[in-house]
This record gives C-alpha cells, structure tokens and sequence, in this order.
C-alpha cells in the first residue's frame, strides 16, 4: 500500500484485497453496504463511495440500483441485468483521478435517471478506445460518454470518431477536438491559462517559462492553454521569448529535470513557470529546490487542475479547478436527452474554470479552497457557455 495515495484509492485497495479476494467472493456474491465498509474501514460515507465507484471503474464490481453492490466476473467487463438502459462511459485510464471525478458526477446523474453505467479504459491507446466503443455498443448500450485519448501527431489513418458512423448517440469532453465531432463538453482552458498568466504579471513577473507536456500529441487543452498564455502576454505588451516555451513527452519525466536545469542557467532566466500540471508542477518544484532555487521566492511556479495529491506538499501553488465531476453530470444529461431524441446532436458546450491563487506558497494549505459551484442552463444554441463569462482576462479565483 502505497501512503502517498488518496485515501479512497487506499480503501479500494483495502476492500479488494480483504473482502473480494480473501473472501473469495464469486460473481454474483453481494458486498456489504456502505454503511458496513465505514464503519469496518473507519473513514467517511464518500471515501467508501468513492473507492466502490474506483472498483466499479475496474471491473470488479456491479452496482444494481435498489440491491446494492455485487462481485463482478473477473473479465474486465462489467455486466448489467438491464442492457436497454445502460450508457458507456470510456475513460482515456480508467484509474486516474479526474477520470474518477468525472465517473461520479456520471453515475450520478445516471442512477438519477434510471440507467445503469459501464465503464471501459482505453489505456491511453487509440486503438483500444475504438475497440471499447464498439465493445460497448455491441453489449447494448444505448448511448457513449468518451474521454478520448489524445491523438499522436502522426496518426495511421483518419480517426475513427469522425470517419465512422455509429448507431448509438456520443458524447466526448474534455479532450474531444473539433474534427471529431459529436457533441461535446469542453473546458475554456484558455481563458484560465490566460488569467494564470495575467495573474504572474500582474504580481511582476515579465519572464514566464511554459512547459508543455504536448511534443507527438493533439492535445485540445494543452494546445488552447498555450493560446491563453500567448494572447495575456501580448495584451499586457510583452513578447513571446521562444526560448521559454518548452514542449516534452508528457511521460517522460525525467525531461523535467533537464529543463529545470536549462531554465537556471540562462543569463536571462525566467521568474515564474506554468507547468503542464499540478504533478509536472510538483517534479519542477522539487527540482529547482535541488539547484538552490526557492519558490516562489526565486521562481513561482503554477499548474493546472488543483490535484488532491499536490495539496499535501510543502510548496503550495496557484492551480486551475476545472470541475469534473459536474462536467460529468452536464455530458450525462446531454447524452440521456440524445438517446430520447430530444436534442440534435452536434452541439458543443465550455465550462468556466476558476483559480485558485494561494497568496502564501510556501505555507502548508491544509483547507480545501470553497468550492466554486458551476450552474448551467443547456440552450438551444449549437455553441453554448456553461457558467458566467465576463470577458477573458477576468479572473473568477477562489483565494486561499
């Protein structure tokens, strides 16, 4: 068990092991209630949630609603007794954090509504994301939510999402790209890279590195982030300096390291530094420590996505808060009017995303900020912003 992991991820792990397996439960068998994992596991009514809804994600077991929760067979598939009200929900890894967020805001406006979900994980692979849709359909499911996995530069062929016809309504968010049509759930990832940045410049920061997890990728919110960044320092009258804006493999993280390492040593070195995300963040944080840098007091560096994990460390920093969990639910709202022929498909919708701006860094943050709750109102309209817009440089921060 690993102590760096969110509790929940923890549990999930505790509940595998100490009751599907040491109990050897068979599919079918029924677990116990939420209440009874609470009290046997000592932590809280949503941590259980959270973990089932983890174990879910993966396979290992059913929910049927009214009855409870059930031990899946172990094929990686979960099944469902009610194939006519089921939707698929195909997830870029099934495991990752906001993958996990945006599951509960689904299956919670699922259940609301009388269907079931089944979830897939395309492993961060292409193939494997077609290969789960087509899976899904042919199970029975009457509509697909897709977190589609970034396309390579290179692709062999034309993606399958635009080029191939499909009986059964989609719906794709977050990292869906215009070419792929169908209907979708984005956030307005340029309108918070540009209000992080406007932000920096704003506390005096004229030398701005970005590190851009993108090289090989399509990556829709990489690529409007690096817009927002270049649109703020253009507004506030300073030019884009080449030499700062630097695009690696997000996977390779070692790279992290060398950057760090090559923004130091400039003659003109940066002040401040967007990461690709809060973990990227927190490698680059860690490395600039390693050279003797302080932060933020030599170098204030910035993320995105407000991860639990980054919360609990020394260094504190300012981050995005797209909301998953009600991207979720708003894609499973749509989806469900798709599949009654409510709405025509096509449409696309962005949600607001706020920041979070940590005055104090360096002090431990151990509150989460207020949550910042995000209403929409699904128009008529083929392009429709969820939430309020008060032109781009606004800012809509929560403060800590």
């Amino acid at each position: 068990m690993t102590t760096g992991q969110p509790l929940y991820l923890r549990i999930r792990d505790r509940i595998r092991a100490e009751i599907l397996y040491q109990q050897g439960l068979g599919p079918g068998s029924r677990l116990p209630t939420e209440r009874e994992l609470q009290l046997r596991f000592g932590v809280s009514r949503p941590t259980i949630a959270k973990a089932l809804a983890a174990l879910a994600s993966e396979g290992e077991l059913v929910a049927s609603q009214g009855r409870g929760r059930f031990a899946a067979a172990r094929n990686g598939v979960m099944q469902s007794t009610e194939a006519r009200r089921r939707i698929g929900y195909v997830a870029t890894i099934a495991t990752e954090t906001l993958t996990q967020r945006a599951f509960s805001g689904i299956e919670r406006v699922a259940r609301r509504s009388g269907y079931g979900v089944v979830m897939a994980s395309a492993n961060d692979r292409v193939d494997q994301e077609r290969e789960a849709v087509h899976d899904l359909i042919a199970s029975g499911t009457c509509g697909i939510i897709v977190y589609p996995v970034p396309r390579p530069v290179q692709m062999d062929g034309p993606d399958y999402l635009s080029a191939e016809t499909f009986n059964v309504p989609i719906v794709l968010f977050d990292t869906g790209m215009p070419h792929q049509g169908h209907t979708q759930f984005l956030f307005d990832n340029e309108r918070a890279c540009y209000g992080l940045t406007t932000w920096l410049i704003e506390r005096g920061h004229t030398s701005i590195a970005y590190a851009v997890g993108d090289a090989g990728i399509r990556h829709g919110p990489l690529l409007a982030r690096v817009r927002g960044y270049v649109n703020a320092l253009a507004d506030k009258g300073l030019g884009c300096r080449e030499d700062l804006v630097a695009h690696y493999q997000y996977n390779d993280r070692g790279v992290i390291g060398e950057l760090a390492a090559r923004f130091a040593g400039m003659e003109n070195p940066p002040t401040a530094l967007i990461a690709t995300d809060d973990m990227a963040a927190v490698e680059f944080i860690e490395r600039f420590d390693a050279l003797g840098l302080r932060v933020p007091d030599d170098i204030q560096v910035v993320g995105f996505d407000d991860r639990e994990e980054a919360r609990r460390l020394r260094h504190q920093f300012s981050t995005t808060r797209p909301d998953f969990e009600r991207l979720g639910e708003l894609a499973c709202e749509e989806l469900i009017r798709l599949v009654s022929g409510d709405v025509p498909s096509g449409r696309s919708f962005v949600l607001e995303v706020p920041l979070v701006i940590r005055r104090h860094p360096s002090v431990r943050v151990t509150e989460d900020a207020a949550h910042l709750p995000v209403h929409a109102r699904i128009s008529d309209e083929t392009f429709t912003r969820v939430g309020p817009s008060e032109g781009r440089n606004a800012l809509s921060d929560v403060v800590l």
